[in-house]
């Protein structure tokens, strides 16, 4: 037994890992994106659909009237322009994305989309005097993105392995123009290469286009049959998987579904009176697919919804249930399919294919069986769920089954859109290691870095990051941490601000990299700005439950001090929040400190006289620094990092540090260590004169509702780590009695 469930764990497993390797494949996350990226015309397409569609009598009166019926007609021009040319704008889309994600330039870029829509023309027997719109619309959708996948793999090796040899540079001649001449060899051989391919297509199968052939197949597979159980039951899967694979099944299939599905309903026939074959006719109708079996559309795809916006975790995907929701009631499923999306997404095949499946069983025996009344009326397409399950059997039972098979379907899906939600996180976060990592390794090599011009994935989710953080700054979603700073009796004398974003898909990020994004996005004035206000207001929080005097560090960069307004702003800040002098340090980097300029100086010179301290990060003893210390521009300089965790086991920290409290003491500046984790170090730095701390020993970044406990236990006489040091002071005084007495 346990050895079947081991190897039932390792299949699981295996089967897992092939579903990754599918999903993070470059091309399927091209199509991915590609189809993401025509929601904005789904959505205009979608909104005039609704808009004429509604099944109201009243409202359908009033479109007929207005403006001389010139409101629908202009509803049907913004339908037209939206599905009526879906496939081009498919397959330049995906095309793009693809091309994109690989690094090529632009201008290779958009030839290369060019590329696929030639093609895409080129299968799909388009010519200047016959024009078919099915097939520019959702009837070609399968040839859009069988040419974007093709013409993309080819337009990328030609590129990258061509070598051309010759390079066009002369008077008049941009490098724009040069490239597009270069990208003209690919083009061209692309596009002669599908036109080939769809001549001999046509000429061996004789047929009009490739996208014909494709349709004449598929619907050959039900040749001759006519409507029956079985045969529905091959249609609903036969369509589904067609679905799956961007091919709107009931255009592709529509002979094969009038051939199962008839148009005209059968009145319900008198006991005794048919023969199986007869009522199973009677059943299958138009208004039964439509009713029962495709609720919300491809993929009975209202079980979708609903159990994205139950079971889903993921934020992001219930915002797109949003959106998607009133074109679904009205049944119209593509923001769905093409936004979660549906179409080519490994984890959600089989749910969409049984689903259907289920609800074609469910509601065919349902009524086969007498539990639901015959349908016996007709009911518009865009007629809601519920509704249309009453209005089309006359009865409530009809609406009961519609009931029925959503909450099977609701829990078919469940499983699959969790195991979804599971791979995007995983990807996600892999996609946020990657620009992290990349960030981190410049950092550790000391080489300055674009993140946002980073090509590929990393780059574009960097600047998808410049326009979230922005947004959270907007929102106030991002927030202040703040790790405790400490005396060397453990009376806490303020706290330094630390910056955290908490990303609502991607979860905490790297806070260097939000100020890397930042700066590049030229955000970052707005970013420090935001956060000294929140620190003012958590400080009038401190000050309302204390008298005692804390001081409040906030870092800035030298951008946003040069600014010049700032110091207007800091004058409006100390007002508005009441802060007094000395309540509130400015920290800089002596990196940035090195950079600085005379002009630099002056704005230092201006904060203090503001009534604001001024401290040095990082402090290293640079030159640099000590400059600015004899001329008393700092009011505190915090410790290197690396100089505090090597006074253990390095003389020459000790010897530095020395050095540092020897100037504070001379120059009359205070001195912090940072990253004090031991008490062992805590003795050290007391040894040496420097008896100011911050670091894990005393505390991790935490909250201001945290901050202020701790300064609510220290003013009650209750502080832990008080209590801990007055407590070993006594033993170590009671240690000294007895060592006294002995002598």
């Amino acid at each position: 037994m346990n050895i079947f469930w081991n190897e039932g764990i390792n299949m699981e497993r295996i089967f897992s890992a092939v579903l990754r390797k599918i999903d993070k494949s470059h091309i399927i996350s091209a199509v991915r994106r590609g189809l993401i990226m025509v929601i904005p015309i789904l959505m205009l397409g979608s909104m005039a659909q609704v808009l004429q569609s509604i099944p109201l009598r009243a409202y359908q009166n009033v479109l007929e009237i207005l403006l001389d019926g010139a409101f629908r007609q202009m509803l049907n021009f913004i339908y037209d322009a939206a599905f009526g040319m879906l496939s081009v704008y498919i397959v330049f889309s995906i095309t793009n994305c693809y091309l994109s994600s690989r690094g090529l330039s632009i201008n290779y870029v958009f030839v290369g989309s060019l590329t696929g829509v030639a093609s895409f023309f080129a299968v799909s027997g388009v010519s200047m005097d016959k024009i078919s719109s099915g097939a520019l619309g959702t009837k070609g959708t399968f040839s859009a993105i069988f040419c974007a996948i093709i013409v993309s793999k080819l337009y990328e090796h030609i590129i990258n392995n061509v070598k051309i040899p010759f390079r066009l540079y002369a008077d008049g001649v941009d490098l724009e123009f040069n490239d597009a001449i270069i990208a003209m060899i690919p083009l061209i051989s692309i596009t002669i290469l599908f036109s080939m391919f769809n001549y001999f297509v046509c000429q061996i199968f004789h047929t009009e286009s490739f996208q014909d052939f494709y349709v004449h197949i598929v619907n050959g597979i039900f040749a001759g049959r006519g409507s029956s159980f079985v045969n529905g039951f091959m249609y609903i899967v036969i369509s589904g998987i067609l679905c799956f694979f961007g091919i709107y099944g009931s255009n592709v299939l529509e002979v094969t579904s009038n051939n199962i599905f008839h148009s005209e309903l059968i009145a319900e026939l008198s006991d005794g009176a048919y023969t199986i074959a007869e009522k199973s006719k009677a059943i299958l109708s138009k208004e039964f697919l439509n009713v029962f079996v495709m609720l919300g559309g491809y993929g009975t795809a209202f079980c979708l919804l609903i159990s994205i916006v139950v079971f889903s975790r993921r934020n992001i995907n219930k915002n797109l249930t949003r959106i998607c929701a009133i074109p679904m009631v009205f049944n119209f499923s593509d923001l769905l399919s093409f936004g979660f999306p549906i179409i080519f997404n490994v984890y959600l095949l089989a749910p969409f294919l049984v689903v259907p499946v289920a609800a074609y069983c469910i509601s065919f025996f349902a009524i086969y069986f007498g539990f639901v009344p015959m349908i016996t009326r007709q009911t518009a397409p865009t007629v809601p769920i519920f509704i249309s399950g009453y209005m089309a059997t006359g009865s409530v039972r009809g609406t009961l089954l519609q009931v029925v098979v959503l909450l099977t379907g609701i829990f078919i899906y469940r499983p699959f859109v969790r195991a979804y939600d599971d791979s995007k996180n995983r990807n996600e976060a892999e996609r946020m290691q990657e620009l992290t990592d990349i960030l981190k390794r410049a950092e550790e090599e000391k080489t300055d870095i674009e993140v946002l011009r980073i090509p590929g994935t990393p780059g574009a989710l960097a600047k998808c990051l410049a326009v979230d953080i922005e947004s959270g700054i907007d929102h106030e979603e991002v927030e202040l941490h703040y790790q405790l700073q400490y005396d060397n009796e453990y009376n806490c004398i303020g706290a330094e601000t630390l910056m955290r974003y908490i990303h609502p898909i991607h979860g905490f990020i790297y806070p260097p990299l939000v100020i890397k994004i930042a700066d590049e996005a030229k955000i970052l004035s707005k970013l420090e700005r935001y956060l000294f206000v929140q620190a003012a207001k958590d400080y009038r929080k401190v000050k309302s439950i204390t008298s005692k005097p804390y001081k409040i560090s906030v870092n800035v960069t030298i951008s946003t001090i040069l600014e010049g307004d700032f110091i207007d702003f800091l004058r409006e800040l100390k007002k508005k929040y009441n802060i007094a002098d000395r309540e509130m340090c400015i920290e800089i980097t002596e990196q940035m400190a090195i950079k600085s300029d005379e002009q630099f100086e002056v704005a230092l010179g201006a904060v203090k006289e503001l009534g604001y301290m001024i401290a040095i990060d990082d402090f290293s003893m640079g030159s640099t620094s000590i400059k600015y210390l004899q001329n008393n521009q700092f009011d505190m300089v915090k410790l290197d990092g690396a100089i505090v965790k090597g006074i253990m086991s390095n003389e020459r920290s000790k010897e530095i540090i020395s050095s540092i409290v020897y100037l504070a003491n001379s120059l009359n500046f205070t001195v912090l260590a940072e990253y004090v984790e031991t008490e062992e170090q805590i003795e050290e730095l007391k040894k040496i004169g420097c008896n100011y701390y911050q670091g894990y020993h005393f505390s991790k970044a935490v909250k201001i509702d945290d901050f202020l406990a701790v300064l609510k236990a220290e003013r009650e006489g209750k502080s832990k780590l008080k209590a801990e040091y007055e407590g070993k002071l006594s033993v170590e005084k009671e240690q000294k009695k007895q060592v006294k007495i002995v002598k």
